[in-house]
């Protein structure tokens, strides 16, 4: 990314942003690419899901993000439109995340957020 020399660039970019990129009602993985969770492995994650999503011509869009706040819970992904958030990914769950979440629309219950190891998921 260029570095941004004036208000106006900064306004272009916002409008980027908030327009196009982060629209509501995209589907959209939203990876958290914060240090606890890239040293988890979460750039592995994003490597594996861009080739997922190219390889069957998914219409999803994987956004990287700074810390999401579960830094013990990393790698993880916030799934939208869904609102699912799922821990503990691993790369090998990519095609799983695509195929399966977003033909479905129902979230891979073993990577489905929980307090506890001990609770079943919330979704």
């Amino acid at each position: 990314m260029n570095r941004l020399d004036n208000i106006k660039a900064l306004s272009g970019l916002r409008e980027l942003l908030g327009g196009e990129m982060f629209r509501t009602g995209r589907n959209a993985l939203k990876i958290c690419c914060g240090l606890p969770c890239s040293t988890l492995g979460s750039q592995k994650v994003v490597q594996a899901l861009e080739e997922e999503a190219s390889n069957s011509n998914a219409q999803v869009y994987i956004v990287k993000t700074g810390c999401q706040g579960l830094c013990q819970k990393g790698p993880i992904i916030q799934v939208e439109p869904y609102g699912f958030f799922y821990q503990k990914v691993q790369p090998e769950k990519a095609h799983e995340i695509i195929s399966s979440t977003y033909s479905t629309g129902q979230p891979l219950r073993e990577l489905i957020y929980r307090d506890s190891i001990l609770e079943a998921p919330k979704a």
